[in-house]
């Protein structure tokens, strides 16, 4: 969540502040001198190809590394609330290893955007500096072959202009980061806001039982947890629980007792089988 707090606080107003800085001193040297001025950004849609790449990669990648990040938290999670049962059954290292895993999927997607951060800064300043040197070799250009108007001062103008407004381009590109992993976390945030359940909890379909007899019957039940869809957790489970009788489920963690009781209470539905009462 402190990814998403990030992306909304401070630095939207950093990253508002640079681009301002950049639009206005581009105004300023266009004023000053255009023919100069549209040399020395010849660079600028190259720029903004890269930052906007830069940015769509960097939100993927970030997207990808808190599902890790949430799945280690979840493990975690699982474990301390259940810590009586794992250390009964001495799972300590089976649930560090679990853990581990997640931490290293998420290690690899932190070196993968530091590559591209590194990758996207450096074709960055390769062009702010490229534009720069044609700055420079046009102004002296202009001046030498007597372009009316034109002034040494006014080359000192224009390519302060742009070398202001290319610096706070530059400067606005980390913000843009931290924005990008702001959305590619709060996507998935999104998504479970916006997704509609297949159990609707208001519906009037259906009939209403005029008895409930308390019976509970599990017939070849199949199923996974959306967020850990390559762990089969039930498979063709099948239990009868008649009223009055007394039944203990038992066994390691993640072997589906506590799943039983959530199909139960509707909060997921089975892949296959039936769950009746």
């Amino acid at each position: 969540m402190h990814v998403i707090l990030d992306g909304i606080g401070d630095k939207v107003a950093t990253m508002i502040q640079w681009v301002t800085t950049f639009i206005v001193a581009f105004i300023i040297a266009f004023i000053s001198g255009w023919k100069l001025s549209l040399a020395s950004v010849a660079f600028c849609p190259v720029l903004v190809v890269v930052g906007a790449f830069m940015t769509r990669w960097l939100q993927t990648i970030s997207q990808k590394e808190a599902q890790n990040y949430a799945s280690a938290g979840a493990v975690a999670e699982e474990v301390f609330l259940s810590i009586r049962t794992v250390m009964a059954f001495n799972g300590q290292t089976k649930e560090c290893e679990r853990y581990n895993e997640n931490l290293k999927h998420a290690n690899r997607q932190a070196y993968r955007k530091g590559i591209a951060t590194g990758l996207g800064q450096s074709v960055f300043w390769f062009f702010i500096y490229s534009a720069f040197a044609v700055a420079f070799w046009y102004g002296i250009y202009l001046i030498r072959n007597g372009e009316p108007g034109f002034e040494p001062g006014k080359t000192l103008t224009i390519f302060m202009g742009v070398m202001i407004g290319a610096m706070s381009l530059g400067q606005a590109f980390p913000t843009l980061e931290v924005i990008g992993n702001a959305r590619g976390a709060a996507e998935k945030v999104y998504e479970i806001i916006e997704q509609k359940s297949e159990i609707d909890f208001s519906s009037k379909e259906g009939g209403i039982l005029e008895k409930v007899e308390g019976n509970i019957l599990f017939k070849n039940l199949y199923f996974t947890y959306p967020a850990r869809p390559d762990v089969q957790v039930l498979k063709g489970l099948s239990l009868e629980v008649r009223k009055g009788q007394t039944v203990a489920l038992v066994g390691s963690s993640g072997c589906g007792k506590s799943t039983g009781i959530q199909l139960l209470q509707r909060f997921y539905n089975p892949e296959q089988g039936e769950v009746s009462t």
